[in-house]
């Protein structure tokens, strides 16, 4: 009975959807587009002439600064506030779904709708034939009840042999859909991905690490070879209908085709601590006009938004929200994952103490917390923070100066 008013209940709720929702043409708002700092993707295996058209009813990041209001009319403010306003798969979903980037994704969407439909008719058809027989069947005075149960063979052929097909369409459909969802094409792009709390690091062939943010060139399928550094992870593509679990000490794989151009964002499905909703990266689908173009500008992390290089000091105030130290550092004394980098900065020069006795603050202090944040936890935190050893001398300078000036400001 409880699935049965389910049921019924997304039925009408379905029903209801179009006079909900808002008018379309609402005030989306302007918003400008940003280029993630993203390294150096090899050419080779891209699509070339094809990506430059785009795919219909998508507007390439970059082209443009504003957006016109979606067809759904779905305004920022309606957006959870750990989803970008330009997040497509939540801007240009259905009631149900979030968009359908691929023909993978429309598989299992009509799986999916088949399902439902399925709930659907039954759901009536039984609400109906109960209200039926509750009134035919009901109490009545100078009316003796049967007291004997006929057997009706071809109703009992009925209902065995009808859920007997739908399960194996059911059944059919959702294996040959899942066979495409695990066999990736033998000409993808290969991006090795780790996953840590809370946050991803993207890895091209050519070893260029970009953590958080990547952009690949319109038509070339990706395939992610992905393990965790700490505990168990999960990689969710909504907009591309995949999910895989990120392990420790093993990898894992999840592919997707990049047809469609726009910008989406990758999930943590799995529960890996308290700032697990936040561990968010975004994708950028570009045709290749436009990903070079991105390319030239965004290939070395410490270019500005116009491609000149940054000074010491402002490089690492940029790499504090590039390599995520935002998610669990802040810089304006409040405690958090670890300790606030204010505080750090203010106790430049003197001791701190940390597990099992006490620590100058200076360059050293910060370099060790990075390439080794077990040897000295500092009082009062507990041994949460990953390996930052793919960080270079230059960024754990760059990082350090902007730590040490923060007290002075």
């Amino acid at each position: 009975m409880t699935a049965m008013l389910t049921n019924l209940f997304q039925v009408a709720v379905l029903a209801l959807a179009p006079f909900a929702a808002p008018a379309p043409g609402s005030v989306l708002g302007a918003h400008s587009i940003e280029l993630s700092s993203v390294a150096r993707l090899p050419q080779e295996g891209t699509a070339g002439e094809a990506a430059a058209s785009g795919a219909e009813g998508a507007t390439a990041p970059g082209a443009a600064t504003t957006q016109a209001a979606p067809a759904d009319g779905l305004a920022p403010d309606r957006v959870g506030p750990h989803v970008p306003e330009h997040a497509d798969e939540i801007r240009d979903g259905t009631f149900w779904m979030p968009v359908a980037a691929s023909d993978v994704a429309r598989d299992v969407d009509a799986t999916f709708n088949f399902i439902m439909w399925i709930n659907y008719v039954f759901t009536a058809l039984i609400l109906v034939l109960l209200v039926v027989f509750v009134v035919k069947y009901r109490r009545r005075p100078g009316v003796v009840a049967d007291q004997s149960i006929t057997h009706n063979t071809p109703i009992e052929i009925i209902w065995s042999v009808l859920p007997t097909i739908l399960v194996a369409v059911i059944f059919w459909q959702g294996y040959v859909t899942f066979l495409d969802l695990k066999t990736a094409p033998k000409e993808t792009l290969k991006i090795r991905v780790s996953a840590y709390t809370w946050g991803w690091n993207f890895t091209y062939p050519d070893g260029t690490m970009v953590p958080q943010k990547l952009a690949v060139p319109q038509g070339q399928p990706v395939e992610f070879i992905m393990n965790s550094k700490d505990t168990l992870h999960s990689m969710h593509l909504p907009a591309f209908r995949q999910k895989q679990d990120v392990l420790p000490d093993r990898y894992t794989k999840i592919w997707f085709p990049t047809d469609r151009i726009g910008n989406y964002r990758i999930y943590c499905t799995e529960y890996c601590g308290k700032d697990h909703s936040n561990m968010y990266a975004s994708l950028q689908i570009l045709p290749q006009a436009e990903f070079d173009k991105w390319w030239e500008v965004n290939s070395n992390p410490r270019n500005d938004a116009d491609g000149n290089a940054l000074p010491d000091l402002a490089y690492g105030e940029k790499l504090y929200s590039y390599f995520a130290c935002n998610s669990c550092h802040t810089v304006d004394g409040g405690k958090n994952t670890g300790p606030s980098f204010l505080v750090t900065s203010g106790n430049w020069g003197k001791m701190r103490p940390i597990n099992g006795g006490e620590a100058m603050v200076d360059e050293d202090y910060v370099r060790r917390s990075i390439l080794n944040p077990q040897s000295q936890i500092a009082e009062g935190f507990g041994p949460q923070m990953p390996v930052f050893n793919y960080l270079d001398d230059e960024q754990i300078y760059c990082l350090t100066l902007f730590i040490k000036s923060l007290a002075k400001n």
